[in-house]
């Protein structure tokens, strides 16, 4: 063997999100140690507070999206307003770049997981895993949203936009904002 094969041979078994198994996991406890070592990087590709609350309310969104067969299955610690997810992806915003957690699970984590388990299973694991993320920063991702509400509720006030004012000041009100 060529010392360019030895550096550039891939490595043979099962990649999923940055993490290297030999093969799929198997049993319950292997689903749930890939799922933890996902869960890890993927707080390692949100660096600022902007890349975490753009993660939660896409994330939110996307998981509602995957309908009650797979909702029903995590306890997830709160709801959220439709005001604050529905429809609303960074790269469409002032942010104006996918996020880097939801690229991460998008392109790394969920295709090859569908390609082995099916496309309910990859839902189901990416709901644990955002379930899991935003239980460990309950509390920070609550002061994020009061913190954003804050700040499109004041824009609102500034165009004269009273109803949509008011839809977040209820956001605010309910997290326990001022």
């Amino acid at each position: 063997m060529s010392w360019m094969n030895l550096f550039t041979k891939k490595q043979s078994g099962f990649v999923v999100g940055g993490v290297q198994l030999e093969r799929p996991p198997a049993t319950e406890d292997e689903a749930s140690a890939l799922i933890a070592a996902v869960a890890t990087r993927l707080t390692q590709k949100l660096t600022n507070e902007q890349d975490i609350y753009w993660f939660v309310i896409e994330q939110y969104d996307k998981m509602l999206g995957y309908g009650e067969e797979v909702t029903s299955r995590v306890d997830f610690p709160f709801s959220m307003f439709s005001l604050e997810y529905e429809g609303r992806r960074s790269e469409t915003s002032y942010v104006g770049k996918p996020n880097p957690g939801t690229v991460y699970l998008d392109k790394e984590f969920t295709p090859p997981i569908e390609k082995h388990f099916g496309t309910k299973q990859a839902e189901h694991w990416r709901a644990v895993i955002f379930t899991a993320f935003c239980t460990r920063f309950e509390e920070q991702i609550k002061k994020l949203r009061i913190k954003y509400a804050t700040h499109y509720h004041n824009n609102c006030i500034k165009t004269n936009s009273y109803r949509s004012a008011d839809a977040w000041n209820d956001v605010i009100s309910e997290l326990g904002g001022e």
